[in-house]
């Protein structure tokens, strides 16, 4: 795909520049970028101390129209019925009072509205399908705007002077990341049943299976609501260049432009970090130059996006691609834990040799697991059961039970229904275990013959590899 120079000469024009030289694109890029920085710091600060109420607009707010509904109201008292100035005035006073009526509902809708964004202002997709939206969003939740009646109906006026009706407002519906949660545990199922569960386990599936798998859910990805933008645009995948959204990695790791938008970035830091332009969007608001370069980069994303060669069809393959990428690289950085001979019986001596300190087993049998209540004082050594491959939860607990229990007398139970007890604390803190029998005994490490620490029953409780799946450990 060639470098998308319309996409950075539509920058440049967006931002002002009246030239195609790199000075001006630049400055171009980086007024963008401040731009976009202030709306998004504006939104979150308004978010965060947000405290509205569902508006209710008493008539005694509207003083215009209270005047004349009060002589109106006169007039229909005093003048008979048949008369017409009697049915002109009827009709004026029900036309006002639905209008009255329409403006407490409606802005009673947008403090609703406003309320919801707040709430889940985390939430809010960084993608919003009209470029303006996340602008409008900001100027509503901000009250950056004056309510009034007009004949059009409630409208809205902004401090820019453009007015909007509060109902074609309420029309636009925030999108929101969550919205697309199941699709989006369905790609992280992918690369973790295919790329890291299978290299593990050590199961070989058939490529074409894998591809198909993908497919399917890219498909579903790509023809069902804003799943796509909201899961491309903010869901973090580890691929092998990082931690990267599928629109990071597609602007600046694999596109054939990703070289020059690199540059433009690093040249909006150099021209920012040289500005002496005020950094304050408001009074309490302040940018970085690094919250100034995240809006430039904002802006290459949703101009890639909406301009890519190919539309949403070369989009979605390139989207198929990534996973399949990702699912590669989870297997390249996995070492198989199940070894392909079946073992007899259950090992009993500590294997100081095996890699992470893991038990050898085949998938069938699952992996070795030490029994830390089960210990032969003839022998020195712990008895090894075989645990099948546990869900991704379990370990989580488990893994949260020994990391945030740390106290003394704190205790968790293992997955062999073991009961560990906390003893001591700090660089001396250690553990006892009670069988489901009730026989109680200090936990020894079987490779130092010290009592364990809390690394170590980590490292032998739950597999390494396992705690790849558990967002910020072991990366």
């Amino acid at each position: 795909m060639a470098i998308n120079q319309g996409l950075i000469a539509a920058a440049g024009k967006m931002g002002g520049s009246t030239t195609n030289t790199g000075a001006g694109i630049v400055k171009a890029i980086g007024a963008i970028g401040r731009y976009v920085a202030a709306k998004k710091k504006i939104f979150q600060a308004a978010t965060a101390g947000f405290n509205a109420v569902e508006e209710d607009v008493p008539l005694d707010q509207l003083p215009q129209y209270k005047t004349r509904v009060s002589e109106l109201a006169k007039t229909i008292k005093n003048v008979p019925a048949f008369m017409p100035k009697y049915k002109k005035a009827v009709e004026e006073y029900n036309d006002i009072m639905k209008q009255v009526s329409d403006f407490k509902t409606q802005t009673t809708e947008l403090a609703k509205s406003k309320i919801g964004m707040a709430e889940n202002a985390k939430d809010l997709s960084s993608y919003q399908s009209n470029g303006t939206h996340l602008d409008l969003h900001t100027d509503v939740v901000t009250e950056s705007y004056t309510a009034f009646m007009d004949t059009r109906g409630p409208m809205m006026r902004f401090e820019n002077g453009t007015e909007m009706l509060i109902a074609d407002y309420l029309k636009i519906k925030p999108e929101f990341i969550s919205e697309s949660k199941d699709l989006s545990d369905e790609a992280y199922s992918l690369i973790e049943t295919h790329g890291t569960l299978d290299k593990i386990n050590g199961v070989n599936r058939a490529a074409g299976s894998i591809a198909q798998e993908v497919t399917a859910h890219a498909e579903k990805v790509f023809t069902q609501g804003n799943h796509a933008t909201n899961i491309l645009f903010n869901k973090k995948f580890v691929t092998p260049s990082g931690k990267k959204t599928f629109m990071d990695w597609l602007a600046f790791v694999d596109d054939e432009g990703s070289s020059v938008y690199n540059k433009l970035l690093e040249d909006v830091t150099v021209d920012q970090n040289a500005s002496d332009e005020p950094r304050s969007a408001t009074q309490t608001v302040t940018l970085t130059t690094e919250d100034i370069v995240d809006g430039s980069a904002d802006m290459i994303k949703r101009g890639l996006w909406e301009k890519y060669p190919g539309g949403l069809e070369a989009l979605e393959e390139k989207y198929n691609d990534f996973l399949m990428m990702n699912i590669e690289h989870q297997q390249d950085i996995n070492l198989t834990r199940i070894s392909n001979s079946k073992n007899s019986g259950n090992p009993t001596v500590w294997d100081v040799n095996e890699k992470y300190k893991m038990f050898p087993g085949n998938a069938s049998e699952g992996r070795g697991y030490v029994d830390y209540a089960d210990y032969s004082e003839e022998s020195k050594n712990y008895n090894v059961i075989r645990v099948y491959p546990q869900k991704g939860q379990v370990i989580q607990n488990l893994y949260d039970d020994i990391t945030k229990k740390t106290s003394p007398n704190q205790s968790f139970y293992d997955i062999l229904g073991n009961l560990f007890t906390v003893v001591g604390s700090g660089e001396n803190m250690t553990y006892k275990v009670t069988s489901p029998s009730g026989k109680t005994r200090m936990v020894i490490d079987p490779q130092t013959d010290d009592p364990i620490t809390q690394q170590r029953l980590l490292v032998t409780l739950i597999d390494p590899s396992v705690l790849r799946l558990i967002p910020g450990h072991m990366d």
